[in-house]
């Protein structure tokens, strides 16, 4: 890198998104200064997974569950209060990204 890489500024991290796919059915979230990824269903279909990329880099034992509650408390059940506020900030930045997208490209949904 030509400069340091900043993990946060002013106290905002450095979110990075990704879509699973081309559907759009799937929204993937990281962030630089933590070692975990959310993945959040877009479609209603899909399950809510997290993974413990420090510790499970190539995401072979995945922490899915139905719903964002499931999910949340069992994170905190397994990974600590601090892995859970994470889950709940990560969710809600990916569910702005989301919104977001769909308004600038001006998306209108079909069903």
């Amino acid at each position: 890198l030509i400069r340091p890489y900043k993990s946060s500024r002013n106290g905002r991290r450095a979110w990075n998104f990704g879509v699973i796919n081309s559907g759009a059915s799937m929204l993937s979230v990281t962030s630089a200064d933590a070692p975990w990824r959310l993945v959040i269903p877009l479609d209603g279909a899909s399950q809510w997974r997290f993974t413990d990329l420090k510790n499970d880099p190539l995401e072979l034992e995945p922490l899915e569950k139905w719903s964002m509650e499931q999910l949340v408390g069992d994170v905190r059940n397994l990974y600590g209060e601090e892995a859970s506020q994470w889950v709940v900030q990560a969710d809600a930045v990916a569910q702005w990204w989301a919104w977001e997208r769909k308004r600038l490209w001006g998306y209108k949904s079909t069903k």
